[in-house]
Formats: C-alpha cells, structure tokens, sequence
C-alpha cells in the first residue's frame, strides 16, 4: 500500500490555501502538502509529526491552531491505522500517533537566522548586553538531509511483522536541553532551592523508526552507588558540638596558627578541645584522643604523615573505632549493548541495511553550525547529536514483561563488514553478511517514582507509564 489520502480532502485550509493528508500505513510515514502541488522532490509542510516552521509562520497559524491541527491528525491517523486492519495487516502506526503520544505538543523545525548588524551604542553598550539576563544563543543545527535520507521508517528483515514476532522500536528524535529553561533569564531561583530542578523533556522532533527483531540474550541491569564512610567517635563529637553549638562555633573563628595546624582556620582548636573535653567528663580516653589528634595535625604541618590512628596503635595497640557504614551516594545511569548479525536476501533488504547503518551512524555524530552549506561549513558550537527512544513490542503494544528505557544517547556504533574473516560480496561490493554493535546509555537515572503509575505523568514521551503488570525499568 503506497501513500493513502486522508479524509477530507483538502484536509486543512487556511488563507485560501488547501493541503491533502496522506499516510502509508506499510512504512508508517505521514505527510501534508499544499493540495496541487507534488509532494514528491519537495519538503511537506508536516511530516512524521514535525511541522514546518516557514509554513506556521507564513500563514500566522497560533500555537492553538497548530496544536489542534496536530491532535487531529494523531486521532485521523489512529483511525486510519485501525480501518486499515491494524498489526495485523502488517501495518505501522508512528510513533507520534501512538496512544502514549496523544495530545502531546508537536515538534517544530527551527529556520537558520539571518545575520543582523549590531545597533550602535558603543562599549556600554555591548557590556549591557553581556549582562543582561540568561543566555541568548540561537543556534541552527538541523540537518540537511536526515529526514530524507534515513526517515521514515525500516523495518529488518522485511518480514518481520509478516511474521508477527517481537520487536526492537528504536526511534530517533532531535535532542533539547531537559533543563534550558535554567539558564534562560527567567528562572524562579527560590523555587529551584526549595523545590529542586524540574526536569523537561529531551524531545524536539522526530527523524525516523528503525525495527528490528529482539536480540538473544536480551538483558538489563539496575545499580545504584554506594560507599563505605567512616566517621571517629572523635570526628562525630566535633561535628554535633558545630552543629548544636553554632554560636560557641563562631565564637572560636578568625583563630590561626595552632587552627591552621589542626585544619580549623576558622575555629579555634583550643575552644573545640575545651568543649569536647569537658562533654567527656575529664575522660582520660577522650584526652589520649585529642592528644593524638593535635600531634599528627603538628607533625603534618613540619612535612610528616603520621595518623592519629597510627599512633594510637603503635604507641597502645589500639585503633579508634571508625564507624564503618555503607551509605548511599547517587544513582548510575544505565548501559545497553544490542549485537545483530544482517545477511540480506535481496536487494531491498540491502537496502535497508544500508539504510539503518546510516541511521545509526549519522544520528550520533556531533553536529556542525549551518550544516546545510557543506560538510566544511565554519562553526561556533557543536550541537548535541540525537538521541534515541528504546521500546520492546510485540505487535503495536510495548511487551509487559521486559524492561523499559528511558531516551538513550548512542554511545558506541561498530559495524564489522567481514564477519567471518574473509571479504565475501554480491555484486557492486554488498557484503553477504556484516554485523553491528551499539551501545546505548539513558540520559536520566531511573528513580522510585518511575514506577508510581498513579497521578500525571510528567514528559509521557520521554519516560512511559509503568502498569502495575509490569516488570518497569
């Protein structure tokens, strides 16, 4: 089934304009064009979920207009993908037209700004805007062939959902700061001190869909990083001391000298050791501890390492206790290797493995400012590369019983064009066999409250509900 014409035709109008909707339910891509004029060779005004900015803005279409437009065709091509017999005829429903996606604000593409000259004002001038609020960078890093060269979506082998197994979804998306809204000028900095850091989504548009079949050996693995931290009876007894005697504390500043040598430039040592002897009750214990404390803190300051403990045991053959504990120190951010072994069987197969590598290959490199204008083009900066929505389905539903992803940055890319040692080839130097290993990591820590599948799910896109039937991340 080649593209379909959505009903009604014209699907949209606006300033005596008319645009057609058509979607093809076998790769999953959705397209809208100015009715009358050949969407092939040129770029639609929407497509794959992404509308064109020189069209929202040449016909004064409203973020409201815009968003109304979008949820139309997300509900339009639901329906469409459901008349036409769903999975089961082998069809795709994109991604931005899933059930999870539904109402979510669209993607725009984001038009180069042209050069302006800069006002004059002298000097005082360009300082005032140095330091005027928030940063003001506006940077063009879209690509000039991405969404025609590996959009869409492709699907190896080819009869992977004639058969109905279980898939891989990797689709990849324009990435955005999570937290730019931080450094825009505008932020509630009492809010971030008493609330913490909102995190927003890493989504900007989508570029393509490629599914693959689940690899053997399908796996994860969740960790969190703990530390064993000690802590003296000694070093306990000061810190309670600072911390429910702030005032006697900060009486003892500005002390130098013997402090500097004990470590304790702003305490005095001498009021610390008088407030902890007297605690002890003349503890002929905790004077054996602080003696030691102040020696090696001296002999540090004349070039020798001697450790309190090391003299206690040298000197009585103890050693303080240290409290040993194992705390928690942050979460980790979770790796995943996926390996596949590709042997075309014909020359659209071919194809599409050419197609994926370059999907793959293209979307984790760094990006170039004004890219459009040649791979020398001059830059500034260099852009974040894409990034990447990982979903184990088994028909259009994600498969309860695996684990889910949060968006992942590929890491790591390797093709091996030889696999089994010697160069073998069809015809024009297609490779009978080639494999490829990636290496994805998520960009967020999963947290307790993932898997809270109650209440409003805040960046649906980036981090899918967890069921209560589910094995979660």
């Amino acid at each position: 089934m080649a593209y379909q014409t959505i009903s009604p035709n014209p699907y949209y109008t606006k300033n005596g304009k008319n645009f057609t909707l058509e979607y093809d339910s076998r790769t999953g891509d959705v397209r809208l064009y100015e009715t009358g004029i050949t969407a092939i060779g040129t770029t639609p005004v929407f497509f794959n979920g992404t509308f064109r900015q020189d069209f929202l803005n040449g016909l004064g279409i409203t973020n409201q207009e815009r968003d109304e437009l979008y949820l139309k065709i997300q509900n339009n091509i639901n329906s469409a993908f459901k008349s036409y017999g769903g999975t089961a005829n082998n069809n795709i429903l994109p991604s931005f037209a899933q059930t999870s996606q539904i109402g979510t604000a669209p993607g725009t593409t984001i038009n180069p700004i042209p050069g302006a000259p800069v006002s004059g004002g002298g000097v005082g001038a360009a300082i005032s805007s140095i330091l005027s609020p928030g940063l003001n960078i506006n940077v063009d890093f879209s690509s000039a062939n991405a969404s025609e060269v590996y959009g869409g979506t492709t699907v190896y082998p080819k009869d992977l959902l004639k058969d109905k197994q279980d898939t891989l979804q990797i689709t990849q998306f324009e990435y955005q700061p999570p937290k730019g809204e931080i450094f825009s000028g505008n932020v509630n900095v009492g809010n971030l001190l008493t609330q913490g850091v909102q995190r927003g989504t890493a989504l900007k548009r989508q570029i393509g869909i490629v599914i693959l079949p689940i690899p053997s050996g399908v796996q994860d693995s969740n960790n969190t990083d703990w530390g064993g931290d000690q802590m003296s009876s000694l070093s306990a007894a000061a810190t309670g001391q600072v911390l429910n005697n702030m005032t006697a504390s900060v009486a003892g500043a500005g002390a130098n000298g013997l402090g500097q040598a004990f470590g304790l430039p702003n305490m005095a040592p001498a009021v610390m050791a008088g407030l902890l002897y007297g605690q002890a009750g003349n503890s002929p214990e905790v004077q054996s501890l602080l003696k030691t404390a102040f020696a090696s803190q001296i002999l540090k300051q004349a070039g020798f390492e001697v450790s309190p403990e090391s003299i206690l045991a040298r000197s009585e053959g103890i050693v303080p206790n240290s409290n040993l504990e194992l705390l928690f120190n942050g979460p980790t951010l979770r790796q995943f290797t996926f390996a596949y072994r590709m042997s075309p069987r014909s020359e659209l197969e071919a194809k599409d493995i050419k197609k994926i590598i370059r999907f793959f290959k293209q979307g984790m490199a760094a990006k170039k400012q004004n890219s459009k204008t040649g791979s020398g083009a001059a830059s500034l900066f260099l852009g974040t590369p894409n990034v990447f929505k990982l979903q184990y389905k088994t028909g259009n539903q994600e498969i309860s019983a695996l684990n889910k992803f949060k968006i992942c940055a590929l890491t790591g890319f390797s093709v091996n064009y030889a696999p089994d040692g010697q160069w073998a080839a069809y015809e024009k130097g297609q490779p009978v066999s080639l494999t490829i290993n990636m290496s994805f990591q998520e960009l967020e820590p999963v947290y307790e409250s993932d898997y809270n599948n109650t209440g409003v799910l805040i960046n649906s896109g980036d981090n899918p509900k967890v069921g209560p039937e589910d094995v979660g991340y």
